[in-house]
């Protein structure tokens, strides 16, 4: 549903964009249904054009015939109108399954305690390798002792248990030789819980 979400408000969005083109001298810009709507107008316009006297006069000295003219207006009129009416027939049909959408998660997540769901980042496993079945692995915990009020990350590779800095694990430059660790799993607990899972003897 979210991807769906997702897919719907990207398709809304690109009916939006705004349209500029090479004779526009104003800053007004419109969307792909507008522009579609306004030439439309235009090219309807002139076969009403074309008869008037003028306008007439005007066609009996052209190369082309005036119902050339008419008939080459009115065709592209129609066609635009049918891609005017498609687009926005289109943007109703995804604006209704984006509220559907939208109603269906809100009813999936509407049980789910909005007072108790935030999480706390308590573990992150690390792996140094090319592959999955080959290289290291070690972890960092995150340590809460509450006598203390202190919060500290311990990280455990192999036999040796050490205290490292927040930096180590979240910093944007690896240490040296440890350039191709990558985060592989990472742990959450419920925020609300943290005294409880606290390890108190570390």
């Amino acid at each position: 549903l979210q991807q769906r979400l997702r897919t719907v408000n990207e398709h809304l969005k690109a009916l939006d964009v705004p349209i500029q083109t090479a004779a526009q001298t104003d800053n007004a810009q419109v969307s792909v249904v507008s522009a579609l709507e306004r030439v439309q107008a235009f090219m309807a316009g002139i076969g009403r054009w074309s008869e008037l006297d003028d306008a007439r006069s005007l066609l009996a000295d052209l190369p082309q015939s005036a119902s050339f003219i008419t008939s080459s207006a009115e065709h592209i009129s129609s066609q635009l109108r049918e891609m005017s009416s498609t687009l926005s027939q289109a943007r109703q049909q995804w604006e209704d399954e984006l509220r559907s959408t939208q109603s269906e998660l809100e009813r999936i997540y509407s049980h789910v305690p909005q007072d108790t769901t935030a999480y706390t980042l308590h573990a992150v496993f690390i792996h140094s390798g090319h592959s999955p079945e080959f290289g290291h692995y070690w972890v960092y915990v995150r340590d809460y002792v509450r006598e203390k009020n202190l919060v500290r990350w311990l990280k455990f590779n192999d036999s040796q248990v050490s205290v490292v800095d927040s930096s180590e694990i979240f910093g944007d430059t690896p240490k040296q030789g440890e350039e191709s660790a990558n985060p592989y799993y990472l742990v959450y607990v419920r925020t609300s819980c943290i005294d409880e899972m606290a390890d108190f003897g570390v």
